[in-house]
């Protein structure tokens, strides 16, 4: 049955009058503690999603500046080091977007405090440079970062129920590498709050020249390479243009695969909330517009007497209902 343009505009204008008769003669306080509840989920939702972006993208600057960087290289042969890794880095410096890159040299290898040891992973890093590559310079909490080259940085969970408990700038403890003792005094103490840095130790490549025996020596495990903000992409692809046949080129994210777990994780969490959030909103409106339509049924049946559809009375409620939630929503922003 088709009906008429104008009825249906007629229609359209009669349920909204009809609305806003049900706003103006209804009870203030009904409309009031409504509003407050959709503003309340409202709330909820905004709140809960911010919260786990926040979460998600401070764990992603995490890995980026404690860790990796934005991209990093590493052998392709698993306990080779990368062959020369001076003039691979010299060629990243010049593509486009590339703000730092510099090499890390990582091995295990056993921390000795008097009788008492504990295993961690020691990366030998440019002390003059590495600052500029990640952010640990900017974690010091006592001492300093490498200003000897005999000295070693220690992650603040190295000293928590370690063998290294207790141990503090100025102290001398050794490294067992290949057999021998090395030792090495405490110059700084870092502690970022990333448990995979905290876990590390470095030392300078000065240090490793002499222990190593090797004067002149660049080995390195790994190249981090910092991006310009947004130029990840680009600058990976410039890397693989590049052909390097020894080395793997990875984002951070191969680095933090447990971060595919925690963003499913929050984004399935952040679906359910969603989903909460509408069923209690929905549910709170209909119950209100329910009671509303058992409290005016008398006046229903004087509209229907005098010629009012139902459809139209229909309407004014999905009216009013959409009225509710606009106004929740707005008062969840003004909150």
């Amino acid at each position: 049955m088709n009906i008429p343009k104008n009825n249906l505009w007629r229609e359209f204008l009669l349920g909204w009058r009809l609305m806003r008769q049900y706003i103006v003669r209804g009870r203030k306080w009904t409309l009031a503690l409504t509003t407050l509840l959709v503003a309340v989920a409202f709330i909820n939702l905004a709140f809960a999603s911010s919260l786990l972006t926040g979460i998600t993208h401070a764990i992603e600057h995490q890995v980026k500046s404690l860790m990796v960087g934005e991209i990093y290289l590493d052998a392709k042969e698993p306990g080779k080091f990368i062959a020369n890794a001076d003039e691979k880095i010299a060629a990243i410096k010049r593509i486009d977007g590339v703000r730092m890159a510099d090499k890390v040299l990582s091995f295990d290898t056993l921390l000795v405090s008097g009788d008492v040891y504990t295993r961690a992973a020691v990366n030998v890093v440019d002390s003059k440079t590495f600052g500029e590559t990640l952010d640990i310079k900017k974690h010091i909490e006592s001492g300093t970062f490498l200003k000897n080259d005999d000295e070693i940085v220690l992650g603040s969970r190295l000293l928590v129920r370690t063998a290294l408990d207790g141990a503090k700038v100025g102290d001398t403890i050794s490294m067992k590498i290949n057999g021998k003792d090395i030792k090495v005094k405490v110059g700084g103490i870092s502690n970022t709050k990333y448990i995979y840095a905290d876990d590390a130790a470095y030392i300078s490549r000065v240090l490793w020249q002499k222990i190593s025996g090797e004067a002149n020596s660049t080995a390195a495990t790994m190249i981090i390479v910092r991006a310009a903000n947004g130029k990840d992409n680009e600058v990976k692809k410039a890397l693989e243009n590049l052909k390097y046949t020894d080395v793997r080129i990875h984002d951070w994210r191969d680095a933090a695969s447990y971060m595919d777990t925690i963003s499913g994780s929050f984004i399935s969490l952040d679906a359910i909330m969603l989903l909460v959030g509408i069923i209690i909103a929905a549910v709170t409106i209909f119950i209100v517009i329910y009671v509303d339509i058992i409290n005016k049924r008398r006046q229903i049946g004087i509209q229907r007497a005098i010629g009012v559809k139902p459809r139209v009375i229909v309407f004014s409620y999905v009216l009013l209902s959409l009225f509710y939630a606009v106004c929740g929503v707005a008062a969840g922003l003004a909150i």
